[in-house]
This record gives C-alpha cells, structure tokens and sequence, in this order.
C-alpha cells in the first residue's frame, strides 16, 4: 500500500514536469514580464489534437493517479476478508481476483477524478467566457500588441493550466482595437461555441470510459467465490448511483 501510494505521489511530482505544465509555467513567466497583456478579445485557433493529450497526461498525473491509488489500496485492504478467507491464506485464483479487482477500482477512481476535473474546469471556463464576451472592449482607436488571453484554472488561488491553453496557440499578434470597439470584430465569443463544444465531447468520451471501468469493476466483485452481504450490495448500489449523478452532470451541457 505505501508503494502505490508513494507511485503516486511520485506521479503528481512528474506532473509538474509534463510537457503541459513546462509550457504553462514559461507562458505565465513570460506574461508577466509583458507590459502589453491586458487586451482580453484575441482570435483563437484551435491546434492538433496533441493539446487534448498533454492535458489528459498532466490530469491523469496529478490528480487521476492519487485518486486511482487510493481506490485501488482500499479494495487490497479490504477484499481478501470479503469472502471470509484470511487475509494470507487465499490460493493464486483469488490473489489474482483482487489484483483484478484491485486494477478495476484504479482505473474507476482514475476515470472518476478525471472527470470531476474536466466539469470543474468546464464551468470556470464558461464563467471567464461570459464575463470577456460580455465586457465593454477598448473605445481608443489605435493597434496594440496583445498576448492571447489565459484561462488559468485557479483552485484554491493556485493556477494550474487548463484544457483551452492546451488546444489554442499562444502567440503575440498585432490587434486593431479600432475594429473591436466599433463591434465589428469578436473574436472570442465567435471561439467561445468551439472552446464550449471540445469540453463537452470530451465530457462524453470520459463518461464512456467511467461506465466502462465501472462496469468491469462491479463484475469483478460480482464473482461467484466473493460472498456478496447487503453492506457491500448497499455500497455497490450507492456507487452505481453516484456515477450516474456525475454522468447526468457531465452530459448536461446548459
């Protein structure tokens, strides 16, 4: 239990040294030093498909990881006492049923924090682009040097790079701000349908792939050599319940 909760933390370590997150620390180092970051409305082109990785690599690092471990540490702790058998005296089927089932609960939890994260993310994105789509652009009538606008994800005031940095170019472009303050010019709000649709695909494909482990997850248990008690059918039960809360939420794309 102390190796896979020390992989773990291991993992969230590696996570800050991702490809991601080497970029996100660069950027916000060299935004800071950039006296022209202010301009809010910049044009956004979505990238390869790479960005989707990287952000699925540093999640699934940082928070996925921890959270798989611990379910999977939790299932080791408590299974081989399921089916009344000590816990150092099972035969190679059912050291090989928990080590199944144990791998089942790690991609659950995995898949499971993953996609908390993604909702979380999701609705603070839309947060800041309601709040840049709705605000009064610049009335001066000059060209400014504007960086891309960030969408840091803040949790608990620390900044963590979010899905939309990881799928828009972060260039420096020459904006006329002319253009914008006659309302001829939007770019954000025309991005903000596409930035909101690749949250919502992925919502979908993760809520797949939760289903799937917990699916597999409650076969394993389910085995004919586990003795199944209403406390553990209660809790398989109260699981089943909470992925399909959380798959309603991630489907739900008001």
């Amino acid at each position: 239990i102390v190796d896979i909760v020390s992989e773990a933390i291991g993992n969230m370590l590696e996570a800050e040294f991702s490809p991601l997150a080497l970029h996100f620390t660069r950027s916000r180092l060299r935004n800071s030093s950039d006296p022209h970051t202010g301009c809010s409305d910049q044009a956004h082109t979505p990238e390869s498909q790479n960005g989707l990785s990287q952000w699925l690599q540093y999640v699934g690092l940082s928070r996925g990881s921890i959270m798989g471990s611990c379910c999977q540490s939790t299932v080791m702790l408590t299974e081989p006492f399921l089916g009344g058998q000590p816990k150092r005296g099972g035969n190679q089927e059912e050291i090989r049923t928990t080590d199944s089932t144990a791998s089942c609960a790690y991609r659950l939890g995995h898949g499971w924090a993953t996609l908390v994260r993604l909702l979380d993310e999701r609705d603070y994105v839309r947060r800041l682009l309601d709040q840049r789509t709705s605000a009064k652009p610049p009335t001066t009538n000059q060209t400014t040097n504007c960086q891309l606008p960030r969408h840091d994800y803040v949790e608990n005031g620390l900044h963590e790079p979010s899905l939309v940095d990881a799928i828009v170019p972060n260039q420096t472009r020459f904006v006329p701000v002319e253009l914008m303050s006659k309302g001829r010019m939007n770019p954000l709000g025309s991005r903000s349908l596409d930035i909101q649709r690749c949250y919502d695909q992925l919502a979908f494909r993760l809520v797949k792939q939760l289903h799937a482990s917990h699916r597999a997850f409650v076969d394993n248990v389910s085995k004919p050599n586990i003795e199944q008690t209403s406390s553990s059918s209660s809790a398989l039960a109260l699981l089943g319940d909470m992925v399909r809360t959380l798959s309603d939420e991630a489907l739900s794309t008001s």
